[in-house]
């Protein structure tokens, strides 16, 4: 595991129809930017996948929360952006202006475009915590759960939450030992020391530190992880 304190931030502001009307100059510098920014529309930085995300969070910023910090692995012309983005009232409350703040991690998350897919990999999965970024490696990594849009990350030490799909983990995280067993969660193959089949024929993986709860293996997925275990 690695933690670093946040390096340089671009900042951009935009309105509540989503254009840009100002923009700081490491924004330019991360973002290519020379000219013909104001006015853009925000979500044309994004690609269609992520568009719905960004909207989401702005849904909630015009709903009355004043500040959304999230951890997002979003592609930004083939870049790694970790967001927090915070609602600004100017003069009234009829005058409402989003502020964008990023931090630009493709380096340290070893970020790559696979090309086949066009999606960005990383080799680390970055997590905000404590006003930190700390980049999980794979061997720090027991298992990660889902929770609808978001999951959590479990560590011997600590559980991340990270603002992002288990499908978009899957896609973006290149750790070939993370393996999916269930709907819900992906497990380190290497952090597994058995399987037990309950006595309600539900599956449970346990880990080799016994603090680490056991997590539940789908029974379509038992006998493929069963014959990696013993390959392991």
């Amino acid at each position: 595991m690695e933690k670093e304190t946040l390096p340089q931030i671009g900042t951009i502001l935009f309105s509540k129809d989503f254009k840009i009307v100002g923009i700081n100059s490491i924004a330019r510098e991360v973002l290519n930017f020379e000219k013909g920014y104001f006015g853009m529309d925000l979500k044309q930085l994004h690609p269609q996948k992520a568009r719905s995300k960004i909207g989401m969070i702005i849904r909630q910023l015009q709903g009355g929360r004043e500040n959304v910090t999230v951890t997002m692995l979003v592609n930004v012309l083939g870049k790694v952006l970790l967001l927090n983005t915070t609602r600004l009232e100017i003069t009234s409350k009829d005058d409402i202006v989003f502020v964008m703040n990023f931090v630009d991690i493709s380096k340290a998350t070893g970020a790559e475009v696979n090309k086949k897919t066009g999606m960005v990999e990383v080799k680390k999965i970055p997590v905000f915590y404590q006003n930190s970024i700390i980049y999980l490696l794979q061997s720090d990594i027991y298992f990660i759960k889902s929770e609808e849009n978001y999951c959590y990350i479990y560590t011997k030490q600590k559980e991340y939450f990270v603002r992002s799909s288990l499908r978009d983990l899957t896609f973006n995280f290149t750790g070939a030992r993370l393996i999916r067993v269930h709907k819900r969660y992906i497990m380190n193959i290497d952090r597994i020391k058995k399987i037990e089949l309950q006595e309600n024929r539900q599956a449970l993986a346990y880990f080799y530190d016994e603090k680490v709860p056991p997590v539940i293996v789908a029974r379509r997925k038992v006998k493929e992880l069963t014959d990696l275990l013993k390959n392991n």
